[in-house]
């Protein structure tokens, strides 16, 4: 039999149905001092404060694309507006259609252009475009003029040569609308 650190053979014996017991640990000042630290503490909060940083800033991207995409769509609507205001429909059509061969091109045969030029083949040039114009036999051109137009509108208030331009504009976009004709726009003034 073996001496325990308390002097007594193997211990005192303990039975576990009539002498209840509980053992508790605890670390000694040295022990804490190396083992216990806050580094896991702060690793989980460098990590949660990486991952807010980061959905904040999808979240921020998300919205100047979102912003961006607006305003391309608001400045393409602008275009089409201006573009089908000075040309007919099919003039309109074949417009966008080059535009959008052109930069197809542009896009997918930078390689073949540039294989091209160091070949010494002759180089595409994609700003200029075939002219677009039709014949049409049967056409009718009115040049029309306000007389006195300048001294009248010298006189009076803008919006008064606003009101003025306005209605003569608007009758002859319903004229032309209701004969199915395009009507080409140009605005000059001339003194003599």
């Amino acid at each position: 039999m073996e001496n325990t650190v308390d002097g007594t053979l193997n211990g005192l014996p303990l039975y576990e149905g009539e002498c209840p017991f509980s053992i508790s640990v605890y670390p000694t000042a040295k022990f804490r001092s190396n083992f216990i630290t806050l580094t896991p503490l702060v690793v989980t909060l460098a990590v949660a404060l990486i991952f807010v940083f980061t959905v904040f800033m999808f979240i921020m991207y998300d919205r100047f694309v979102e912003r961006r995409q607006k305003i391309v769509l608001r400045k393409a609507v602008q275009t089409s507006a201006i573009v089908s205001s000075m040309f007919p429909k099919s003039v309109q059509d074949r417009l966008l259609e080059a535009n959008e061969k052109a930069r197809t091109q542009v896009s997918t045969g930078a390689n073949s252009q540039m294989n091209s030029f160091f070949n010494g083949a002759e180089r595409n040039n994609y700003d200029q475009h075939d002219p677009i114009a039709d014949l049409f036999p049967n056409c009718t051109v009115l040049f029309a003029d306000i007389a006195g137009f300048t001294a009248w509108s010298s006189s009076r208030d803008p919006a008064q040569v606003f009101v003025l331009l306005q209605a003569v504009y608007q009758a002859f976009d319903a004229i032309a609308n209701r004969r199915k004709v395009f009507k080409v726009e140009t605005i000059g003034d001339s003194c003599k």
